[in-house]
């Protein structure tokens, strides 16, 4: 099964950014909303389908909650506990953390794992290592 791992790195204001990379050596960077994040762990991801977005994803799989999936989005304020891949990271004028060209980066992160139906997600946080 592939694996993909889920490094956090910062956490400021209502944002955690992280590094995701896999065992291929394919690197982007990530964003989740702080106050609902995934707790650290490992998880099984299942391709799944982003309604809002219309189109095909993974959902990452934790007890206790649902629909929680890796889909594009550049601000800590549009995930409701998902998390979003982006190329590259900064932060907004008014100091907020993000990540850029998430689309982008969520066709790479799908592109990886063309013919898979699922996949192993382990997420890390700073403390731990």
């Amino acid at each position: 099964m592939i694996k993909w791992s889920l490094k956090r790195e910062k956490k400021k204001g209502d944002a955690v950014w992280g590094k995701l990379y896999n065992e291929d050596g394919l690197e982007m960077w990530s964003i989740e909303n702080a106050d609902k994040i995934i707790p650290a762990g490992e998880y099984l991801c299942k391709r799944d389908w982003y309604h809002r977005g219309n189109y095909e994803t993974f959902e990452v799989v934790v007890p206790n909650r649902s629909r929680i999936l890796v889909h594009g989005a550049n601000y800590a304020k549009q995930l409701e506990g998902c998390i979003a891949p982006g190329t590259s990271r900064g932060e907004t004028e008014d100091g907020k953390l993000a990540v850029w060209s998430s689309k982008k980066a969520h066709k790479k992160y799908m592109e990886s794992l063309r013919g898979e139906d699922v996949h192993l997600l382990v997420i890390s946080d700073p403390e731990e290592e």
